[in-house]
């Protein structure tokens, strides 16, 4: 709870203090907002101690007891609540100092009783705080937010990015707390971001305030640090050529782009796979996914496998320029190649004529028209179709599975078999894997090397194109 309130025999032109009141109420009220919503929970406190650092004519507040007319203060009691006394004057202090304690409180704003030498308050003047514009550097920007995602688009460089933005006590604290980011490595951290911002010319801001970098990150988890940045590249792909397996690349047939869609996707119709390695290229088509969360959870999954490229159909999928993707992938979509499918069915037609196998992942207790087709984990893992051919392994939604158009074009079918389950296990209903998982158990089967495949391929005998 915080109290604000006017100290006897202060000086100073009235409107100053008026306007400081104002700043103060509008700045709580607007963490209050911030705590009802669930915006944060554990930074409220940061937000207190920022507001009265950057309050006061871009003085500092003194912290302790009142100590005088002149001196604008903050004090903790011990009941929890705050008095805010303020001045004529903000005390020089150069920070808002080790002593203060904010502890876990939330912060709500006591109802205000105008008293009779206070002027009531316009609602002008009352919100003036309570806006938090987003700045943008283009129409089109984005943010991504936390530490990972962040440090993997400024090290893949495949967006363009234009500002990074690191809060000077939010980011300290929340990077202590990761597993690969002790207290003694916040500060070569912080560095190894403004080092790789400014290798690629991006404008590093610390001056940001609590509220501006909620609504960028949209009221998610954040660590303290946002980029700003264009979307992903993911150019529109109608089918894949056989690949060139002496180039280590694959042609790509690309549906028409505008001016603006080719600025950010590139105009490049080559894709490079892996190289001297035992398999032919993988690419891992999605549909119906409509999770952001799911999306991002398979592309970081693909990222740790090697998987070649991941084809996402436009229409049916989650858009791969959410904030959320990015998050959910920890960075693996900024290194991942992402090919986007206005035409899924065609695009995984024409790629079969071109020498692609395609197979589809379904329930091991759907069934197949053509049993001969259907395949498990198992036995995908014991004899790998890559080892023979480039494969397109479709994965749909959760449930629903893939459309009957796209199973339709498939030349096989994998299903995950479940293991024996202990006798005292009940039934309760759950016997399907979230599509994340799934993915991961069918990468593995796909990419493990029969024992007969050799550790690189043999291309002296390919013709390329």
């Amino acid at each position: 709870m915080v109290h604000v309130q006017r100290l006897e025999g202060s000086r100073g032109p009235r409107r100053l203090l008026d306007r400081l009141k104002s700043n103060i109420r509008g700045h709580i009220r607007a963490i209050n907002v911030a705590i009802e919503t669930g915006t944060f929970k554990t930074e409220a406190e940061d937000s207190v101690a920022e507001m009265f650092m950057r309050k006061a004519d871009d003085r500092i507040f003194r912290v302790g007891p009142p100590a005088g007319p002149t001196s604008s203060t903050i004090y903790q009691k011990e009941d929890g609540t705050m008095d805010v006394y303020y001045a004529s004057e903000a005390f020089e202090f150069g920070k808002y100092g080790k002593e203060v304690d904010f502890g876990n409180e939330e912060v709500a704003e006591t109802p205000q009783k105008q008293s009779q030498d206070e002027p009531e308050q316009t609602s002008q003047s009352s919100q003036d705080h309570i806006p938090v514009p987003i700045p943008y550097s283009t129409a089109a920007s984005e943010f991504l937010y936390g530490y990972n995602p962040v440090l993997a688009a400024l090290r893949g460089r495949r967006r363009k990015m234009y500002k990074l933005y690191i809060h000077p006590h939010i980011f300290p604290k929340d990077f202590a707390k990761e597993p690969t980011g002790p207290v003694n490595q916040v500060e070569s951290a912080r560095a190894n971001l403004a080092t790789l911002a400014r290798d690629a010319n991006v404008t590093l801001v610390n001056k940001v305030i609590t509220q501006q970098l909620d609504r960028m990150s949209d009221g998610r988890p954040h660590n303290g640090v946002v980029l700003e940045v264009s979307k992903l590249p993911a150019p529109p792909v109608l089918h894949l050529s056989k690949p060139d397996l002496k180039q280590s690349s694959v042609r790509m047939e690309l549906a028409k782009q505008s001016a603006e869609e080719a600025a950010v996707n590139g105009t490049s119709n080559e894709m490079q796979i892996a190289a001297k390695t035992w398999r032919y290229p993988l690419v891992v088509m999605l549909d119906g996914i409509l999770d952001p969360a799911n999306v991002g959870s398979i592309i970081r999954t693909c990222h740790f496998y090697g998987v070649d490229a991941v084809a996402v159909a436009t229409n049916t999928c989650a858009n791969l320029s959410s904030p959320i993707v990015a998050k959910a992938s920890s960075g693996g979509c900024e290194a991942v190649r992402l090919l986007s499918l206005p035409k899924p069915s065609e695009f995984v037609y024409e790629s079969g004529r071109n020498g692609w196998s395609i197979y589809a992942a379904e329930a091991s207790s759907a069934g197949s028209a053509d049993k001969t087709r259907k395949l498990t984990t198992s036995s995908v893992a014991a004899d790998s179709p890559l080892a023979k051919h480039p494969c397109i392994l479709m994965l749909g939604a959760e449930g629903e599975g893939l459309r009957e158009n796209l199973r339709k074009r498939a030349d096989g079918f994998v299903a995950i078999q479940s293991s024996a389950k202990p006798a005292d296990m009940g039934n309760v209903g759950v016997d399907s894997l979230n599509v994340g998982v799934a993915a991961g158990i069918l990468l593995e089967s796909f990419l493990s090397r029969p024992a007969a495949a050799p550790k690189e391929k043999d291309i002296s005998g390919e013709l390329g194109w």
